[in-house]
């Protein structure tokens, strides 16, 4: 059995990546001037998808929309943070959670997934405190 590829095109989005922060993500860059790597990057998205028998559906790649505010955050620290994920760690993993905690397929999928769990399990615990404080009068 084969390797899992998590990351089956990093090449190529390491090369648009750079690419665009050549021109600093600015709207003044030429017109065209990153197409090339954009196109490579999808090529190989498609083929890889080709090879592996994973249809592309849009659908994989949305949240629930108890998650919009967790996906807002993500979306805003990748353009602010030159789309490096290590610059976004904590908002990923927030959103992770969040849709752990509410969509049953993200939940399956991240089942696994040790710093999700911990962070689930810490942040259920946090509640569970904040609510006893309330009961006993604390909070």
């Amino acid at each position: 059995m084969a390797a899992v590829n998590h990351a089956p095109c990093a090449l190529d989005a390491s090369l648009w990546r750079e690419c665009l922060k050549t021109f600093d993500y600015s709207p003044e860059k030429p017109q065209g001037a990153c197409e090339k790597q954009r196109g490579s990057y999808y090529a190989c998205m498609k083929d890889w998808r080709g090879k592996t028998g994973v249809a592309y559906s849009a659908k994989d790649f949305q949240t629930t929309d108890k998650c919009s505010k967790e996906a807002e955050t993500f979306h805003t620290c990748m353009m602010s943070g030159m789309f490096e994920i290590a610059n976004c760690k904590s908002a990923m993993l927030r959103l992770k959670a969040c849709g752990y905690r509410n969509d049953e397929s993200i939940r399956k999928a991240l089942a696994d997934d040790e710093e999700v769990l911990a962070y689930v399990a810490q942040q259920d615990l946090k509640q569970r405190r904040h609510w006893w404080d309330k009961i006993i009068g604390k909070a």
